[in-house]
């Protein structure tokens, strides 16, 4: 990657890198912006790169647009922190749900520092309040309700599914749309 940051969105004219953006190491997509006044006229590209090689090597992009006004983050007046030296060094939010799930911090860029957890609720407005219920040290990541599913089949154009049991042995039968053959050798199906 041309910016410091192996996982980044890159905005380049004529071949250089002029602004990077990166996340926080966390699922939670959230907006970032760049100020290009001093780019007008120039033609420029926006480059995703992931040229992580490590355990946590990937970027969610969503709606990149182009405007006068500068995206405001998403509000993080309800949330849970994790403070070190007394800043916030991790944040995480829900989905607007009722639905209680895991989140997780890498804790490994502060072993050795004391931190704590904040769970904050300023938010004065119409949906302000968090679940807590649990928080564990782990040596790794907590799967998210998502991550835990027992999924059928891992195929993203697999669809339109009609299941049959008590078919002779005992056996289970499944059919569905699916028109993309690459994956399917390795389904768990």
């Amino acid at each position: 990657a041309g910016s410091d940051n192996p996982t980044a969105v890159e905005l380049l004219v004529d071949g250089n890198v002029i602004r990077s953006a990166t996340g926080q190491d966390g699922e939670a997509l959230n907006w970032a912006s760049w100020d290009v006044k001093d780019l007008a006229g120039k033609k420029a590209q926006i480059k995703i790169v992931d040229a992580n090689s490590g355990g946590w090597g990937h970027l969610n992009v969503d709606h990149i647009m182009l405007s006068d006004t500068q995206a405001q983050p998403v509000s993080q007046e309800t949330s849970v922190n994790l403070i070190v030296d007394g800043q916030v060094v991790r944040s995480a939010t829900g989905s607007n749900s009722e639905t209680l799930d895991w989140a997780s911090f890498d804790m490994r860029p502060y072993a050795g520092k004391q931190a704590q957890i904040q769970i904050a609720d300023m938010n004065t407005a119409g949906w302000g309040h968090l679940l807590a219920d649990q928080f564990t040290a782990a040596d790794t990541p907590a799967k998210s309700v998502v991550q835990r599913a027992d999924w059928a089949d891992y195929g993203k154009d697999y669809y339109a599914a009609v299941s049959w049991e008590d078919a002779p042995d005992g056996k289970r039968y499944m059919i569905g749309w699916m028109n993309n053959w690459d994956y399917g050798g390795v389904i768990p199906t």
